[in-house]
C-alpha cells in the first residue's frame, strides 16, 4: 500500500514556513509517496489560482482512492475538505503540525475539529503531544524532535578569537527583547526585517535579510540563538509560552548549518540540546553572555562534532523519515 499527500500552493514566498512545507513534500517523495493532488506550485494569488482550486478538487476527488493513508500539513488551505474526503473513502488521515493556534489562545473550532478528525499527528516535541492529550485533542501522536531543513550550504564558522558571535534570524519586527540587549563578551548579529529603524545597544548589529536558501552563505558565526518575547532576562509571556512547546524552525537552520545553538532552558527543545550536547541551555541572554567568555576552544569543538552528527541526520530528512514510517505502522495496524 503506497502512502499519499496533497501537494500545495505556497505562492511566491520565502518565509521559513513555507520551505518547511516544501521540504516535508521533498522528503515524502523521495521516500516513494505519491502526491494525489496538483503538482506543487508558487502560483501568485489571483483568478488562476481559482481554476487551479477547482482542477485540484477534481484531481484530488478521483485520484484519493479508498483503504489507504493520506498525509496532510498543518495549517494548508482546504485541509478540512480534504480530510472529509478521504476519511469517507474510508482512507487514515495522518496531520504534519507546524503551527497550532491553540497556542496562541487564537484557535477557533475549526482548528480543533481538524486536529481531531486526524487519525495520528505527527507533533514538533513531547512536550507539544502531552499539551495536546490534556487539551483533549488528538488520537494518536508520533514525536518529530525537530524539523529536518534541506540545505546546500554550510556557515563558514570563523575561528574562536577572542569573542563568540552569535547569529539571530527571522521576522526581528516581533523580537521585542533585541531593544534590551546589552553584551561585554559576545556579539549578537540581526539577520530579517523589522530592525532597520531600530536603535540597538552594545554588542548587538544588524547583517541584512537573506531569502532562507541563501541564509548561510552569508553568515559567519560560531552559534544560532533561539529566543523570543520582550525581555532578554526571559522568554515570559504568549511567546515563551509558545517556546514551551514548539520546534521553531530556525532551531533546524541553524543545526543544518552546522551552528551550535542557544535555547531558553525552559523551552521544549532545551532536552534535546541538553541530550545531544549541541549548544547551551540558558536562562537569560546576559547568562549567555557570561557563559559566552568562558568557552574553551576545545570545549566548543566538542560542540561542533556533536552538531554534526544531527546536521548530516537533518539534511537528509531523517528526522521526519523517521516519524513517517512510525506513524505509516500504527495507522496500517488499524486499517
Amino acid at each position: 500500500m503506497k502512502e499519499k499527500y496533497i501537494a500545495a500552493n505556497y505562492y511566491a514566498g520565502f518565509t521559513a514556513s513555507v520551505k518547511a512545507k516544501k521540504d516535508v513534500e521533498d522528503i515524502m517523495e523521495e521516500e516513494g509517496f505519491r502526491n494525489v493532488g496538483l503538482r506543487r506550485t508558487a502560483h501568485p494569488i489571483g483568478w488562476k489560482s481559482y481554476m487551479r482550486v477547482i482542477r485540484e478538487f477534481v484531481k484530488v476527488y478521483f485520484g484519493i482512492g479508498r483503504d489507504g493513508v493520506i498525509f496532510l500539513q498543518y495549517p494548508t488551505g482546504r485541509i478540512q475538505e480534504f480530510t472529509n474526503l478521504a476519511k469517507r473513502r474510508g482512507n487514515k488521515v495522518v496531520i504534519i503540525v507546524h503551527d497550532l493556534d491553540i497556542l496562541r489562545n487564537m484557535a477557533g473550532e475549526k482548528e480543533i475539529e481538524v486536529l481531531n478528525a486526524a487519525d495520528l499527528l505527527i507533533v514538533h516535541t513531547p512536550a507539544m503531544r502531552e499539551y495536546l492529550k490534556k487539551k483533549g485533542i488528538g488520537r494518536e501522536y508520533v514525536v518529530l524532535e525537530c524539523f529536518d531543513y534541506l540545505y546546500g550550504s554550510t556557515v563558514k564558522i570563523p575561528e574562536v578569537a577572542g569573542e563568540y558571535k552569535v547569529a539571530f534570524t527571522g521576522n526581528l519586527t516581533k523580537s521585542k527583547f533585541l531593544d534590551r540587549v546589552n553584551l561585554k563578551n559576545a556579539k549578537l548579529h540581526l539577520y530579517g526585517i523589522g530592525i532597520e529603524t531600530r536603535k540597538l545597544n552594545n554588542g548587538v548589529e544588524y547583517k541584512g535579510c537573506f531569502p532562507p536558501e541563501q541564509l548561510a552563505d552569508n553568515m559567519s558565526e560560531h552559534f544560532g540563538l533561539v529566543w523570543d518575547g520582550e525581555s532578554p532576562d526571559t522568554c515570559a509571556g504568549q511567546f515563551g509560552e509558545y517556546l514551551k512547546v514548539n520546534a521553531p524552525h530556525k532551531f533546524s537552520m541553524y543545526l543544518s548549518a552546522g551552528l551550535p545553538v542557544i535555547v531558553w532552558k525552559e523551552s521544549a527543545l532545551a532536552p534535546f540540546v541538553g541530550k545531544n550536547n549541541i549548544g547551551l541551555v540558558v536562562s537569560s541572554l546576559s547568562e549567555m553572555d557570561e557563559r559566552l567568555g568562558s568557552i574553551s576552544s576545545e570545549e566548543y569543538g566538542r560542540l561542533l562534532t556533536n552538531v554534526s552528527k544531527i546536521q548530516k541526520k537533518m539534511l537528509s530528512g531523517g528526522f521526519l523519515k523517521e516519524a513517517l514510517k512510525r506513524s505509516s505502522e500504527i495507522v496500517k495496524a488499524d486499517i
